[in-house]
C-alpha cells in the first residue's frame, strides 16, 4: 500500500516539457507505458536531451500525462525532461509548454504498481485537507523520477521508492 509522505506546494514555471510522445489509454492488464520508457531509453532520448545542459531545469526524469478525452479514455504521454522555456525542440521530439502556475508537490512511497494507481487519489486527499484541489484548467500532471528518492533505492534493491508527482492545483474556493 502506498502513502504520501510529504506534500509541498509551490509556483512552479514557466517551463517546456521535452520528450517523445504516445497517446494511449490504460485497459484492463494491459499498460503499454512501461514499454514506452524502454523505448525511450533504447532511442537515446535522455542523452540528447541531457547534451543540452544549459536548458534543464530539472536532472530528473519525467512522465508528463494530459490532454484526457473522456470519450475514449485516451491521453497523451511524454517520456522527458523538465527543460527552460523556449528551450529548442530536437528534431523528432515533442513537447508542451507549461505555464506558471501553483504545484502540488507529493511524495508517493511504496511498491510499484502501488505508486502510480494509489498516487493521484493520496494527492488529492492531501491536498484537500491543505485547502487545494486539482486545477483542471492546466490538464496535466507529471511523474518525477528523482535520483535520490526512486532510482538510488532500486539500485540498493529496496522494494519501497518515492515517486513525486506534480499536480497542477489552486485554492479550494470557500
Amino acid at each position: 500500500m502506498a502513502s504520501l509522505v510529504n506534500l509541498s506546494f509551490t509556483d512552479f514555471g514557466p517551463a517546456r516539457v521535452i520528450g517523445k510522445e504516445i497517446r494511449t489509454k490504460v485497459a484492463g492488464e494491459y499498460n503499454p507505458i512501461p514499454q514506452f520508457w524502454m523505448k525511450c531509453f533504447e532511442d537515446r532520448v535522455f542523452q540528447i536531451l541531457e547534451s543540452m545542459p544549459d536548458c534543464i531545469l530539472d536532472s530528473s526524469y519525467i512522465g508528463w500525462e494530459g490532454e484526457y478525452d473522456p470519450n475514449t479514455n485516451e491521453f497523451s504521454y511524454i517520456v522527458g525532461m523538465f527543460m527552460k522555456p523556449d528551450t529548442p525542440v530536437p528534431e523528432g521530439f515533442d513537447f508542451r509548454d507549461l505555464p506558471a502556475c501553483k504545484m502540488a508537490i507529493g511524495w508517493i512511497k511504496g511498491k510499484e504498481p502501488e505508486i502510480y494507481m494509489e498516487g493521484t487519489p493520496l494527492m488529492v486527499s492531501g491536498m484537500k485537507e491543505k485547502g487545494f484541489e486539482y486545477d483542471d484548467s492546466e490538464g496535466y500532471m507529471v511523474e518525477v523520477y528523482t535520483y535520490e528518492r526512486f532510482i538510488m533505492p532500486q539500485e540498493k534493491g529496496e522494494e519501497e521508492v518515492i515517486l513525486d508527482l506534480y499536480i497542477p492545483c489552486k485554492s479550494i474556493e470557500p
